[in-house]
C-alpha cells in the first residue's frame, strides 16, 4: 500500500526533487535514499540513480545551495543506496567504489554506524558474488551478518542470510548450511514482515528444490515468490519467476 501510494506522487516527488537540489541538497539527498526500496521493487533503478547522481555530483562541484555541510550519516546513506542500486544493474565498479566510501564514513562513526557498516558490508559481499568472487563475498556476508546480530538489525540479519544461502547452494549445491541459511532468513524476514523479501528467499529456495529435482515442492516456493511479488508490484522479479 505505501509503495502504491509513492508510485501515485510520483510527480510529486519528482518536483520535490528538482526543488531540493537547487535549494536544499542535503533534502534531496535524505528523500532519493529514502527512497531506495521504491526505486528497486517498482522498478525504477535507472531513475533512482539519476537523483542520486545528480545530488552526488552536485555536493561535489558546487556544495549545497544553503551552504550547511552534508551530515556524514546522510551521506554516507546515500552512497550505501547508490551502491545497492548499482549493484541491481550490475554496474559492479561503481558500486564498489559508493559502498566502500559509504563503510569508511559509518565507521568513523563508531557506534552510531554499526548498523550501517552492516548494511554496507554485506552489499560489498553480494556485489563480490554476483561476478563470481564467492570466496571472498561469504566472507564479507559473514562479516555482516555477525555484527547486524550484534546490534539487533533484522532486516539485515534477513537479507545476509538469504544472500549467503545462495552462495553457499553455488559453492556446493544442496548443502545443509545453505538450506538453514534459507530457512533462518526466511523466519525472520516473515517476523518483520516484509513480503519483497520473503519473495526472494522463497525464490531462491524454489531454485534450489528445483536444481536438487524436488520439483513439487520448486512449484508450491514460486508460486509462493509470484504471489508476493505480485503483491508489492515487483515486476523485474516477476519476470524471472518460472512455474
Amino acid at each position: 500500500a505505501r509503495l502504491d501510494q509513492l508510485e501515485e506522487e510520483l510527480d510529486n516527488l519528482r518536483t520535490a526533487l528538482g526543488w531540493a537540489l537547487t535549494t536544499d541538497l542535503e533534502a534531496e539527498l535524505r528523500l532519493v535514499s529514502a527512497l531506495m526500496w521504491f526505486w528497486h521493487i517498482h522498478p525504477r533503478q535507472l531513475e533512482g540513480l539519476d537523483w542520486v547522481g545528480k545530488g552526488l555530483v552536485q555536493a561535489q562541484t558546487t556544495g549545497n545551495p544553503n551552504g550547511t555541510p552534508i551530515n556524514p550519516i546522510v551521506w554516507a546513506k546515500v552512497l550505501a543506496a547508490a551502491g545497492v542500486m548499482h549493484t541491481n544493474e550490475l554496474q559492479w565498479i561503481s558500486a564498489k567504489d559508493k559502498l566502500e566510501e559509504s563503510l569508511g564514513i559509518y565507521r568513523e562513526l563508531g557506534a552510531d554506524g554499526k548498523a550501517g557498516v552492516a548494511f554496507a558490508l554485506e552489499w560489498l559481499g553480494w556485489n563480490e558474488c554476483i561476478p563470481g568472487n564467492y570466496q571472498h563475498g561469504v566472507v564479507l556476508l559473514q562479516q555482516a551478518l555477525d555484527l547486524a546480530r550484534e546490534v539487533k538489525a533484522p532486516f539485515p540479519i534477513g537479507e545476509c542470510l538469504f544472500m549467503l544461502g545462495i552462495i553457499l547452494n553455488i559453492i556446493e549445491p544442496g548443502s545443509p548450511e545453505a538450506r538453514q541459511c534459507m530457512n533462518e532468513a526466511l523466519a525472520v524476514l516473515s517476523e518483520i514482515g516484509d513480503p519483497d523479501g520473503i519473495a526472494t528467499t522463497y525464490r531462491f529456495m524454489g531454485l534450489m528444490a528445483f536444481t536438487a529435482r524436488e520439483l513439487e515442492q520448486a512449484q508450491f516456493l514460486f508460486e509462493q515468490s509470484l504471489s508476493l511479488y505480485q503483491q508489492v508490484g515487483n515486476k523485474d522479479a516477476i519476470s524471472g519467476i518460472y512455474i
